[in-house]
């Protein structure tokens, strides 16, 4: 390897770190080398240092072109934007566990990538809480010109500090998405990223759920700026943050502000029935919603029931779920109309308890609606009788844009299945 005079080298066994050392040095002076497979080597566990060392060493090796560490085989010209295609635009490490040495060396190599424009890898487990990725992120940005406007680091082990160093560093660009799932954020974090959203009018996607620490200061920060940032705030996740009741409200007083918020998900909030009424007036005011996620919030049959009115008479939305908010018969009738509802193609009410008057409300607008194509009573707490079964099949019959029925953990009668079997058409996807 000294001598320059292979092009491809596997290494057949482990290394300790004063070999990686040699091997650095050796690697160095290598001017023929173009794949190098150490996946052997990090079988004992290369450490964060060793990554470093591996890091510059390879950075030095203009003429690599494939690099394996763990099993994931690095592509050094992209990762470094030697190469201008869509590989190099986008790191997609989604699915894809790599060690800590492995993320090092990735972090050098986006330090020098003009290209780069997104970058995710939630769901990965960075074993190093990400220090070395937001290392990497931090040198992209100070890049002149620098492009990178996506980043999902959501679900992966990145600390809060961390997720903060990542935040502040992309507010020097233009960033335009920003994943922040599970990071342990807090209320003063989530004040620090209101005020981002607001001064970076480019970002359109926020996704902060299972950060349960955000709590009700940090939904009034992000309340305040939907009423500001009226053309950018596209997509807003905040399921399981903490917000309570104040929280829910904040958010839902403002939604009415935007001219383009599309996706608002707070589920698992405990909002409970007092936000629904101003959530309902702020439905009627947004044109913008597509999609509305609110399952798990304790609303009850009241609350539910003027959400629904707003709901049936909106023009944009396509995806509603209100599952496991303690709706029963008296909102069937609205929610009926929802069914209904101009673009409506998904709506969620699994998990709540409608009896039999309740069900032929709900089967009268399935029978009705002409744009769903997905409905979900999953885990309905009451019985669904024979003939709550056969109303239901009936509407079947005269809904041939539907694709899924989902009655799965119902308690359904033998011959309730039967008839709905009947009634299922091959396109149908029916879940009992």
């Amino acid at each position: 390897m000294n001598r320059g005079a292979i092009s491809e080298w596997t290494c057949p066994f482990a290394l300790d770190p004063e070999q990686v050392k040699q091997l650095c040095t050796a690697l160095r002076k290598n001017s023929s080398l173009t794949h190098l497979d150490l996946q052997a080597a990090s079988a004992a566990g290369l450490t964060l240092d060793d990554g470093k060392a591996l890091a510059l060493a390879v950075r030095q090796m203009r003429q690599l072109r494939m690099l394996n560490l763990d099993g994931l085989e690095l592509h050094v010209d992209e990762l470094t934007g030697a190469v201008d295609n869509e590989k190099a635009r986008v790191l997609d490490l989604r699915g894809q566990p790599f060690s800590p040495a492995s993320g090092v060396v990735i972090a050098q190599f986006l330090a020098v990538n003009p290209r780069l424009t997104a970058i995710y890898v939630n769901g990965n487990a960075l074993l190093d809480g990400g220090s070395a990725l937001a290392d990497g992120i931090e040198a992209c940005m100070r890049q002149p010109h620098a492009v990178l406007a996506t980043v999902d680091v959501g679900e992966c082990g990145v600390s809060r500090e961390v997720s903060m160093r990542i935040g502040a560093a992309l507010r020097s660009g233009a960033v335009g998405y920003l994943g922040l799932a599970n990071c342990k954020l807090s209320e003063k974090d989530g004040v620090y990223l209101a005020d981002m959203v607001k001064s970076k009018r480019s970002l359109h996607t926020l996704l902060l759920p299972s950060n349960p620490k955000l709590g009700p200061g940090a939904a009034k920060a992000l309340g305040d700026v939907l009423k500001v940032a009226t053309e950018s705030l596209a997509h807003l996740h905040l399921a399981g943050s903490g917000l309570g009741v104040e929280g829910c409200k904040s958010i839902a007083n403002a939604v009415k502000f935007s001219n383009v918020l599309s996706t608002l998900d707070l589920a698992s909030n405990g909002g409970g029935p007092h936000f629904a009424k101003p959530l309902a007036m702020s439905v009627k005011g947004c044109a913008s919603l597509t999609a509305l996620r609110l399952r798990a919030n304790g609303m009850g049959t009241d609350a539910a029931k003027e959400l629904a009115k707003a709901i049936a008479i909106h023009h944009r939305l396509t995806e509603v779920d209100l599952a496991k908010n303690a709706i029963g018969d008296g909102a069937a009738d609205a929610l009926a109309l929802a069914l209904r509802a101009p673009k409506m193609r998904y709506l969620d009410l699994g998990a709540n308890d409608f009896s039999a008057v309740g069900l032929k409300a709900l089967s009268d607008g399935l029978k009705r609606s002409s744009t769903l194509s997905r409905f979900s009573l999953k885990d309905n707490s009451s019985p669904i009788s024979k003939e709550s079964s056969a109303e239901l099949a009936e509407a079947l019959k005269g809904c041939d844009q539907l694709d899924e029925l989902n009655l799965e953990g119902c308690k359904l009668v033998k011959e309730g299945k039967a008839a709905l079997a009947k009634a299922k058409r091959d396109a149908l996807t029916l879940l009992m």
